[in-house]
């Protein structure tokens, strides 16, 4: 593997399906097109990714390519001697300072993410609809069951609290 990381290239996750890996590299390759991009670095970026596909669209490239990607960096053939650093009197009383935690990632936004938006508010869309035929009944037949409104209201709050809950997660 060389210096580039091609599922960055294709501003993709490892975990990625074909099909999202297709979408990333149509978006993209439309966006760094020579034709449409007047930047003197598209042909550079096109090469690139058409590299990056090539590899990570073919099952045994990717599989091998991953496996290098995850394997640790070969150490020299020289022998490594470790030798302890000398302790100074005067700073052994000192303590080592705090490890910063390291920034939290950012979760980035999936098609399947969209799809499953997508869903969840149509059915909330479709309950505030039962919400509203089951109020006008109501209102026509004199008879208010208040079940008939909080069952739906209720469900619709449940959407809604998963959807937060999916949105606000880490990566």
């Amino acid at each position: 593997m060389g210096q580039q990381d091609y599922y960055e290239i294709l501003e993709s996750q490892p975990k990625a399906s074909p099909e999202m890996l297709r979408a990333a590299y149509k978006r993209l390759a439309f966006r760094y097109h020579p034709d449409h991009c007047k930047d003197s670095q598209a042909t550079l970026h096109m090469q690139l990714l058409n590299e990056a596909y090539e590899i990570l669209s073919n099952p045994e490239k990717r599989a091998q390519y991953d496996y290098q990607r995850e394997a640790p960096a070969p150490e020299t053939t020289a022998e490594v001697i470790i030798t302890p650093e000398p302790v100074d009197q005067e700073q052994e009383g000192e303590s080592e300072p705090p490890v910063q935690p390291s920034p939290k990632k950012r979760r980035t936004w999936t098609p399947e993410d969209s799809a499953w938006m997508r869903n969840q508010l149509a059915v909330i869309a479709w309950l505030l609809v039962l919400v509203t035929l089951l109020f006008a009944m109501s209102l026509f037949t004199g008879e208010f069951y208040l079940i008939w409104v909080l069952v739906p209201v209720i469900l619709a709050f449940s959407i809604i609290a998963s959807i937060v809950v999916r949105l606000t997660r880490p990566a």
